[in-house]
Formats: structure tokens, C-alpha cells, sequence
């Protein structure tokens, strides 16, 4: 077993997709992920459109209303509207059946296992908030078996047994396996491999045992822990033993990844064009490069919006900005700059004043609230244009390279100088800004 989330199955940074069999269970279940926050849609008219239409929600829950159509009806039901979302293995699929068993429950099980590739359905019925609860896989309403509870009396699809493997058989020749707690305790503890070897030995289907939240809990951290692509099937308490672990484990993921850093290099240096090779090499960025020949011929304004077009539809990556010094570039930007009566230093210093206020551009656009800065010169320039009073220095991250946060501003920066630092010393200070938690892990000292 792994910890890294089923490796062929689903990812937590994709979305949840919900298929409930009428509208209300939808909603109920749906709601489960919303008490975690996370955002969730109910679907009417599922299209493979939804997915960008509704790429700001985590979970999309699908309504087939087909909780009393024909066995044949709600399979090709079934089957059809969920295609779509099949387009990402990833996605991870929650198949909400009634928690008093009505239905088609084997069916629509079936359907999603005949096309969603899926290597197991752990099937957990039980909502123990509401006194529904399942043991040696007989499922309980009230403490009493379902097929004895109004469900049995039910107009359109009544209850007739409690034994959930039955039902299920009966409608599809697919006998699940029961999975008692015991069992289930007994792999989470590692005194035992049951489960795995019915997984290695083919055994796909299983009923799972819960009579407490806390049951389901283990139910949901022993099969996230398989590597395994798996169909969840249950009601609201498995949905929301299932919310509690995505959204914990979502939100850790995201507050390590999803901090976008802004690097702005102003050194020609050989250090740290090698410091940017090994970031290229291991870490993915969109390279943007500037032409100083532009800035130095008066068309400024032109490639400050150049460079804003390129970041539109990107604004949530790492960005690597610097300025080309190829050397027949440079050539060409000193043969201008004395042409016009510029002193190195002055080319220099205009283009430090330009890389500033496109990195303002870029925070401005972006909203990124980290940045590493190399080049004295350049960083500056750019905490000038940023209106920053200062750098309140919190730390070093490395020897000679400090970590601070700009005055004024909730701007974190990381400073080196051009010719400083190791092979791998800028991808480090990407990582570390990337999972900054807070102020009060670092020093309070100020450099005004």
C-alpha cells in the first residue's frame, strides 16, 4: 500500500463527481462537501461542457432521477450522462445510492463499473446520523432490517430484503464481498492483509460494515490508502466521511502548490544563469523574457503590454522574468545606449527601472504575493515601484540569502546577489516561498 493517493486512480486536486438517482439525495449529499468548504453544483443536463463551465467547483453532482425507471432505462441512464466526466481518470466518483436501499442500486452500480474502469466499488449504504447503519452486511433502519421498515411499503421500488450482497446479486449476478469492521480495523492496523489479497485475487464489489462515523472514517482511510481506482457507493454519512478526508487532504496539497512566485532576475552573472538552468531543469515556469532594445528606444509601453498579453490566461504560475542578454543583444543595447550619450551604468539603471515597473504590472494582474529578486540594482528598483518603505527581514533561507517581507505591502520577497549562491539556490527559494505559513515563524528585524 501507498500513502500517494491511489497513483492510478483518483487525484484530490480534481474534482468530485457525484451521481445520485433522484434530486433530493443529490442535494444531501452535495451538501456533505459544502459543510468541509468545498464548492459544489447539482446538474440537471450534464454536458462535456461543464467541466470548464464549472471549473471553480470541486464537486459536480449529477441527478439521472432514475430512482424508479426500468432496470434497462436507468443502465443506459446511467451510462450516458456520466460519459462526460470519464474524459479525466482522475476524477473521483461517488455513486449515491438511498440509505433504506430503494432503487436501482445493482444496476446503476453496474453501469458505472462497466465503463468508469474502476478496480473496486466499496459500497457503504449506512448513515449513521440518521439511525440507518449495516452489520455481517445485513443494512438496519432504526435498528430494525430494512425489509421490515416503511421502505418495504415503498409505491414505486420497495425494500424486500436487508441483505445488501442480495440485492445487489439479485439485480446484476454480482455477489459483493462483506468487509466487517473488524476486517476493516485489522488492515488499517496492518495485523492484517484481507483486503488486499481479495483486491490481488480479483474481488471487486465489496459491502462494508458501519454502524458509527467513525466506522466509515476507517472505511474511507483504508481505500484511499490502496492503489486502487475506486467507485464510492453510499449515502450522505459516507459522503461525508469522504468530504472530510478530500477537503483535509486538498487543502494541504493546495496551501504547498498553489502559491505562484515571481522570479526577476536583473544580473547577467554567470552564477546565476546556471542557478537558472537547475530551475528549468526541476521546476516548471513560464519563462518570460524581456527585449531591453525596446525599452531603450522608446517603445516601453509596447513591451510592458507584450508581456501582460502572454500573462492573461496563465496568472496562477510560477514566472520567471529577465531581461535577454544574449551577448549580441548586449552588444547592440551598449552601441545604442552610447549612441544616445548613456553610460553603462545609465542603460543599467534603465533597464532596473523598467523590470520594476513590469514586475508592478505583473503583481498588479496576478495578485502574486511572492517574489525572488537577484540583481541589487533590480530588486531596488522593484521594491521602489512597489511603494514598499522597507524590508522587515525575517530569515535566511541559505547562507548570504535572506528572506523579508516589503513594508507597506503583503509582499514576501527572497534577495540574492547576482554572483551568489548554489547550483540549486533559486529553486530553493521558490520552494520556500512557495510554503511560507505565516510571520511568526521567522524573526522581526527591519532593514529601512
Amino acid at each position: 500500500m501507498t500513502n500517494d493517493l491511489l497513483k492510478k486512480g483518483a487525484n484530490l486536486e480534481q474534482k468530485v463527481i457525484i451521481v445520485a438517482d433522484d434530486l433530493t439525495g443529490a442535494n444531501d449529499t452535495g451538501v456533505q462537501f459544502v459543510k468541509t468548504g468545498l464548492k459544489a453544483s447539482v446538474l440537471f443536463q450534464p454536458s462535456v461542457d461543464d467541466i470548464d463551465r464549472y471549473k471553480e467547483e470541486d464537486v459536480l453532482i449529477v441527478d439521472t432521477d432514475s430512482r424508479s425507471m426500468s432496470s434497462e432505462k436507468a443502465y443506459n441512464e446511467v451510462s450516458q450522462v456520466v460519459q462526460p466526466f470519464l474524459q479525466e481518470n482522475s476524477h473521483l466518483f461517488f455513486k449515491k445510492i438511498d440509505s433504506t436501499l430503494r432503487g436501482n442500486i445493482g444496476i446503476e452500480l453496474q453501469a458505472l463499473m462497466d465503463i468508469g474502469r474502476f478496480d473496486a466499488a466499496v459500497i457503504a449504504p449506512a448513515y449513521p446520523d440518521a439511525k440507518r447503519s449495516t452489520a455481517y452486511g445485513i443494512h438496519y433502519v432504526e435498528g430494525m432490517p430494512v425489509h421490515l421498515s416503511e421502505a418495504a411499503k415503498d409505491p414505486k421500488t420497495p425494500v424486500l430484503t436487508s441483505s445488501i450482497s442480495d440485492l445487489i446479486d439479485e439485480q446484476t449476478n454480482v455477489r459483493p464481498r462483506n468487509l466487517s469492521q473488524q476486517a476493516v480495523n485489522a488492515e488499517l492496523n496492518e495485523t492484517s492483509d484481507e483486503v488486499s489479497s481479495l483486491l490481488k485475487h480479483g474481488h471487486q464489489w465489496f459491502v462494508c460494515d458501519a454502524e458509527t462515523n467513525n466506522d466509515l472514517t476507517q472505511i474511507v482511510e483504508l481505500f484511499m490508502k490502496m492503489d486502487q481506482r475506486v467507485l464510492w457507493v453510499g449515502s450522505a454519512g459516507l459522503a461525508s466521511a469522504l468530504s472530510a478526508y478530500v477537503a483535509k487532504n486538498r487543502s494541504a496539497s493546495r496551501s504547498k502548490k498553489h502559491e505562484p512566485v515571481l522570479i526577476v532576475s536583473g544580473s547577467a552573472s554567470k552564477k546565476t544563469n546556471e542557478q537558472f538552468a537547475y530551475l528549468r531543469e526541476k521546476h516548471e515556469c513560464l519563462e518570460v523574457k524581456v527585449n531591453p532594445l525596446n525599452v531603450l528606444n522608446g517603445r516601453e509601453a509596447w513591451e510592458r503590454k507584450s508581456i501582460l498579453d502572454q500573462l492573461l490566461t496563465r496568472q496562477d504560475e510560477d514566472i520567471l522574468l529577465y531581461t535577454d542578454a544574449r551577448p549580441e543583444i548586449v552588444e547592440k543595447m551598449l552601441a545604442y545606449g552610447k549612441a544616445k550619450g548613456l553610460t553603462r551604468q545609465e542603460v543599467g539603471s534603465t533597464l532596473s527601472v523598467c523590470l520594476g515597473m513590469i514586475t508592478k504590472d505583473i503583481v498588479e494582474l496576478t495578485g502574486v504575493k511572492r517574489l525572488f529578486l537577484t540583481g541589487g540594482d533590480t530588486a531596488h528598483a522593484i521594491c521602489h515601484e512597489l511603494g514598499a518603505g522597507g524590508i522587515r527581514l525575517l530569515k535566511e533561507i541559505e547562507p548570504g540569502i535572506p528572506l523579508g517581507q516589503l513594508v507597506d505591502t503583503k509582499l514576501y520577497a527572497v534577495t540574492k546577489a547576482g554572483a551568489y549562491g548554489q547550483k540549486d539556490s533559486v529553486l530553493h527559494a521558490v520552494e520556500v516561498l512557495k510554503n511560507i505559513e505565516g510571520e511568526d515563524e521567522c524573526q522581526n528585524q527591519s532593514l529601512l
